[in-house]
């Protein structure tokens, strides 16, 4: 678990403050006790709390690319960064480093926006993009891992948690009473509503950028669909009990894929290097 935070002053445009910037990193400082960084770009600030699991010695963040035109922040996992970074790598991307953030970086360079749906992990994170003077913010599929935004009209800030976003000075603490309700009626707050009125947390599976012109809408790139019959045969499933048959297949290979990075992740802890054997193979549609 990692703790990601920033902000980005759009109109008018005036630079970040390395304080507000440590402030909202400091109150994440429990989801990220190995290190605290904090870079500053013109009007952006980006604040990252880090628990070190892999590269440990060289995945200090943020993470740049080849001109350091464009840093990432990062919190999670991605389960296939192995055969991703060999991939890119292939395509001409260079690596400074051996950690997942990268490859979610160079996957970024290649793909743009669609980067999010060539990763298979657990994930929130932010780049910022000093070309196009965008920040670009995403979720995981199902939303294991958090975030949340703020938009004034002037300043977009995000973190972690909201209290990330409450450490910066003038923010409102004003309750949203819609929210409320939905909390005493479901016994939690769905997406986009926080319990504060001014704060909104990113749906599972949606990317959000913001640009010189404010924020976009955030922007879904997956979920979960029910497939007709007639398309699971076309898929090579011919029947509901093969398609779930199929389905217990690809959650075993996840589990695979998952295990694989973690015990390579204790082997790195150990000081046994990074390597956790051979990748498995993966079936195409994870």
């Amino acid at each position: 678990m990692c703790g990601i935070s920033g902000l980005y002053h759009v109109a008018p445009v005036r630079p970040a403050s390395r304080s507000c910037v440590e402030g909202m990193a400091a109150v994440l400082a429990h989801r990220g006790p190995d290190d605290g960084t904090v870079y500053l770009d013109g009007p952006v600030g980006l604040g990252h709390r880090r628990l070190s699991i892999i590269d440990v010695a060289g995945g200090a963040q943020p993470i740049f690319n080849e001109d350091r035109s464009k840093a990432i922040i990062f919190n999670g996992e991605i389960y296939n960064f192995r055969p991703l970074t060999e991939h890119l790598k292939q395509r001409g991307h260079i690596f400074q480093t051996h950690s997942d953030t990268e490859a979610i970086l160079h996957a970024y360079e290649e793909y743009g926006e669609d980067c999010v749906r060539h990763l298979r992990g657990m994930f929130a994170f932010a780049i910022w993009d000093a070309a196009k003077q965008e920040l670009f913010l995403a979720r995981d599929r199902v939303g294991i891992k958090p975030l949340y935004y703020r938009w004034d009209g002037s300043t977009f800030s995000f973190a972690s948690e909201i209290k990330g976003i409450l450490a910066a000075p003038g923010v409102s603490r004003q309750i949203d009473p819609l929210a409320l309700d939905d909390y005493l009626t479901y016994l939690y707050i769905p997406a986009p509503r926080t319990i504060f009125r001014d704060i909104r947390k990113l749906h599972a599976g949606h990317t959000l950028t913001v640009g010189r012109d404010g924020p976009l809408e955030p922007r879904e790139y997956w979920d979960l669909r029910f497939t007709s019959c007639a398309r699971m045969r076309r898929c090579g499933w011919p029947s509901p009990s093969a398609a779930g048959d199929g389905t217990m297949t690809l959650l075993s290979w996840a589990r695979v894929l998952a295990m694989a990075l973690a015990v390579a992740g204790c082997a790195a802890l150990q000081g046994a290097g990074e390597s956790g054997g051979p990748e498995p193979a993966v079936p195409a549609q994870l």
